[in-house]
């Protein structure tokens, strides 16, 4: 049984043809395949993979023990009374840091002054555009970079002291980053694609708004952190989303069932 939790390898990225025919070759050689969104299971099945052979299991949330600190004392005491919009995980050209960039740059500037952009997350690419980008918009003092591998232990703190997280992603069949946002209870905005638009209901969790437009994406930024309120609301209903519908009991479930059918 072979978990596939992207269908389209390394999202153009990848080092060598060897390895994405690897990863397109793969499910044939499996009894089962599984899959997190309707959109996998028809992406494998139009490479030929039988559709008995696919099954549909979402991806739980990702829990990590609670911050034992006051996270909502912001460290830098400048930011105390500034909202924090997070970017979070491996930093990658198809998950949208640039169009990020540009929405923030968009926001109106009574809204820009009370707000600050963290990106934080390894990079797999060249950050020098990213950084130089953020120059040409005259938005560096905003935006805080913590371009790195983020540890186990700092993950709850980064999440507990945040307000708001975006997914400004161009393609995804999933995203572990957003199932390791869920537990935390912010709102969240992300593109209408692939398994974010599966998960969240718009104007529900958060918004989901249209791939590589930065106009719709800073509409939506907008609209949460000038509403107290509705954020309140949507982080009621991603904490429902995290507790209720995707627990890993009901996963444990269906994956039990894979192997029962396998066997």
């Amino acid at each position: 049984i072979y978990t596939v939790h992207d269908t389209t390898p390394y999202h153009g990225a990848t080092p060598s043809r060897l390895q994405v025919w690897g990863a397109r070759s793969a499910p044939q050689l499996f009894d089962r395949v599984i899959v997190h969104t309707d959109d996998g299971k028809d992406a494998l099945v139009n490479r030929g993979i039988a559709q008995s052979k696919v099954s549909v299991i979402p991806h739980g949330p990702i829990r990590y023990p609670k911050s034992s600190q006051n996270t909502k004392n912001k460290c830098d005491s400048d930011d105390d009374d500034k909202q924090i919009i997070l970017f979070f995980g491996g930093i990658k050209k198809y998950k949208g840091v640039d169009v990020l960039l540009r929405s923030f740059a968009n926001l109106p500037s009574e809204i820009r002054n009370q707000t600050k952009l963290k990106i934080a997350g390894s990079p797999s690419m060249e950050m020098k555009s990213l950084y130089s980008l953020a120059a040409r918009l005259g938005i560096e003092e905003y935006v805080e970079w913590d371009v790195r591998y983020i540890p186990d232990e700092e993950v709850p703190m980064l999440f507990e002291s945040t307000d708001l997280i975006v997914f400004p992603y161009r393609n995804a069949d999933q995203s572990g980053a957003l199932m390791t946002a869920l537990p935390y209870g912010n709102p969240i905005v992300a593109t209408d694609i692939g398994g974010f638009s599966k998960v969240l209901t718009d104007d529900v969790h958060g918004y989901l708004v249209e791939p590589e437009s930065p106009e719709s994406l800073s509409t939506a930024l907008e609209d949460i952190l000038s509403n107290e309120s509705k954020q309140a609301q949507m982080s009621e209903a991603v904490l429902d989303l995290s507790e209720n519908v995707y627990s890993w009991e009901k996963i444990a479930e269906q994956t039990i069932q894979v192997y029962k059918t396998a066997i």
